[in-house]
């Protein structure tokens, strides 16, 4: 594990949402999941924000497909309802790097991808600036979970700012 993944497991333990340790794409990770009813009980989603670190330079291609091993790890360890209109995953993936290309900071802006019953949302930290890439728009599809992802995201980043200034 490269410095900042222990800090991020030990905040997440504080907090008793440690999952479990792992390695996507040749990169250590720290995993959460967290289970949540939203939008008055109505909708049930499992969440597994995955957060990795590299040291290498952060392309749209590495970032895409670390997000995507993320989220089929995610659908893999869905043990939530059967997915459908009133249950769902979302994979939040987070990379860490001090290298990061301008075409995977505008790939973070432009949008999750959508899958049945799922979400795969990416999110880039530079380190090298301390800045966060990722999508902040609003889209059509998934209004009742909007705000639900976006709290999720915003308190991950918070977590990841809070580990790196630590």
């Amino acid at each position: 594990m490269l410095s900042n993944l222990p800090k991020i497991k030990d905040i997440y333990n504080k907090s008793n949402l440690f999952y479990k340790e792992a390695n996507i794409k040749n990169l250590d990770c720290v995993i959460v999941k967290r289970t949540e009813t939203i939008f008055f009980g109505c909708l049930e989603y499992v969440t597994f924000i995955t957060i990795g670190e590299s040291s290498q330079i952060i392309t749209k291609e590495i970032i895409r497909d670390f997000s995507n091993a993320c989220f089929e790890s995610a659908r893999i360890n869905y043990d939530g309802r059967g997915l459908g209109r009133n249950s769902g995953v979302i994979s939040i993936s987070v990379l860490l790097g001090s290298n990061v290309s301008q075409t995977a900071k505008e790939f973070c802006k432009r949008g999750s991808e959508r899958h049945w019953a799922s979400r795969q949302i990416h999110i880039i930290y530079d380190q090298s600036n301390n800045e966060f890439y990722n999508y902040s728009g609003w889209q059509i599809w998934g209004g009742a979970i909007i705000p639900y992802y976006r709290k999720l995201s915003s308190e991950t980043m918070d977590i990841v700012r809070t580990a790196v200034k630590a």
